[in-house]
């Protein structure tokens, strides 16, 4: 995920293990209050806590995308698409960041499976 820190991808600056209230998180946007988290194989263990943590970020005015490593290492352009339409619906619009957004697919469409 190294195409999201560090360089501005698609207009969009994120920043690696940032810390919001008490959490580390994996990559952040504050400009748009996205964050990014991967998940190990660990993470499964760990639902109870996952949902608690994106719970105060979503109170504390952050959107929580959660992708699994298998999906990052075997489907990065896929997990970075549905990053993008994220990013087309934040609440800064997206073209005062430099991000061009395409009219949305049909339900189901561009989901990394």
């Amino acid at each position: 995920m190294a195409r999201l820190a560090g360089e501005p991808a698609g207009g969009w600056q994120f920043t690696r293990q940032t810390v919001i209230d008490r959490y580390i998180v994996d990559f952040a946007s504050k400009a748009v209050g996205l964050v990014i988290e991967i998940d190990g194989d660990t993470h499964s263990a760990q639902e109870r806590y996952d949902g608690a943590r994106t719970d105060r970020l979503a109170r504390l005015g952050y959107r929580v995308m959660r992708f699994s490593n298998g999906d990052v290492m075997g489907n990065l352009e896929g997990v970075l698409m549905v990053i993008a339409e994220a990013m087309c619906h934040a609440p800064l619009p997206p073209a005062s960041m430099g991000v061009t957004c395409l009219p949305s697919t049909p339900e189901g469409e561009g989901a990394v499976s």
